[in-house]
């Protein structure tokens, strides 16, 4: 009798035994799960981390071609002002013997290819109403308002040109000198004047080629 419970016992220690050890064994599966989900999320984080670092870095690629181009003009000088302005209108007041021959347009643009639009728009600006103190009819009237608009738009396009060369100079005397002959003659319902603003866009193509070959050294 005593050695069947005895037997009983030893069994209920074994099962009892045997029952802790699965569920150490299951305690410790438990914490390699949790230690593998733990990595898997450290793995998740750098990987996010990384592609957030990587898109700041494009972002930083795409920027800076836009930087490139702001600083293409170089500044100018006050004296540098006052000379383009002088050649201007002293060129207009020697030429006034020939209808529609002037050089502002041309210098107004080459002031906005190499010193950017506000040089551009001074040249343009200043000249046409100065010049016409000279100038049979004088520099008050619609006339010279009208020319100073046309010479200043022509100066500013130019300045939003990022390169300076020969040919943009002729290509940007050509526009500008078409906008200025549209601003001076729309007042009186007509675009293009034949012959004085055939002239003036041919002459101004001259004057632009030769500009060109004096002062702007191509590489």
């Amino acid at each position: 009798m005593s050695s069947g419970h005895g037997h009983d016992q030893k069994g209920h220690t074994d099962h009892a035994d045997g029952g802790h050890e699965e569920h150490a064994e299951h305690e410790e599966h438990e914490e390699d799960e949790h230690e593998e989900k733990e990595e898997h999320e450290d793995k998740h984080e750098d990987h996010s981390e990384h592609k957030s670092a990587h898109k700041e870095e494009h972002k930083v690629e795409v920027k800076t071609p836009s930087v490139k181009v702001t600083v293409a003009k170089k500044k100018i000088s006050e004296l540098d002002l006052i000379t383009l302005i002088l050649v201007a209108v002293i060129g207009r007041i020697l030429l006034e013997p020939f209808p529609s021959v002037e050089p502002i347009i041309p210098i107004a643009v080459y002031a906005g290819l190499r010193y950017g639009a506000d040089a551009g728009i001074l040249v343009g600006l200043i000249s046409y109403p100065l010049s016409n103190i000279f100038m049979e009819g004088g520099p008050l009237g619609l006339w010279s308002f009208l020319q100073a608009i046309g010479g200043a738009i022509a100066g500013a396009i130019a300045g939003y040109v990022p390169k300076l060369t020969k040919g943009n100079l002729v290509n940007y005397t050509i526009i500008g000198t078409i906008i200025f002959e549209l601003a001076l003659n729309i007042p009186d319902q007509e675009l293009l004047i034949w012959p004085f603003s055939i002239i003036h866009i041919v002459s101004n193509i001259i004057i632009a080629l030769v500009v060109g070959e004096l002062v702007i050294k191509e590489k």
